[in-house]
């Protein structure tokens, strides 16, 4: 399994490295194999530029049966925004479930500030916890929405500050 997380996290970079070029208008790119222990990887890179602006949204789907009797499952999404070459800000949205059970679902945002990148988080293992401390988020709580856009962190607890 660790060689397969290796090469998924290989993928995205690669793809990711290939669609962060200038992008012209909106560029798509799509990667979809197999590994090890019955695993199936998706890799969609979406490139968008307007205003100076450039977006790029990676959203990554892991399945893999390392053993027969339940799957394991993980979704990873990363949206950043880009102003002349500089990073503004980073979200990254990342689910991790063994066969229909949520395990956890994290959501980070970076946000680029005077002094580096500012990180808030968004965390629960439970949606009662989810509900108690992200009321604004809870919509999000269900895998169905992976990647339903509308990533806009609501009460988000604060990290500490990155310089980057």
């Amino acid at each position: 399994m660790k060689s397969s997380a290796h090469r998924l996290l290989l993928a995205g970079v690669v793809i990711m490295h290939w669609c962060t070029t200038t992008a012209s208008a909106a560029e798509v790119c799509c990667f979809v194999g197999t590994t090890d222990y019955a695993g199936h990887i998706t890799v969609t890179t979406t490139a968008a530029a307007m205003d100076g602006l450039t977006k790029i949204d990676v959203n990554t789907s892991f399945e893999s049966t390392s053993m027969f009797w339940f799957g394991v499952h993980y979704l990873v999404e990363e949206v950043s925004t880009w102003r002349a070459g500089r990073l503004e800000t980073v979200a990254l949205n990342s689910r991790y479930l063994l066969g229909t059970h949520i395990v956890r679902q994290q959501w980070d945002y970076f946000q680029r500030g005077p002094e580096g990148l500012y990180a808030h988080r968004v965390q629960a293992k439970t949606l009662t916890d989810f509900s108690l401390r992200h009321p604004g988020f809870v919509r999000h709580w269900d895998p169905a929405t992976f990647g339903s856009r509308g990533f806009k962190i609501t009460s988000p607890r604060r990290r500490s500050v990155a310089s980057i």
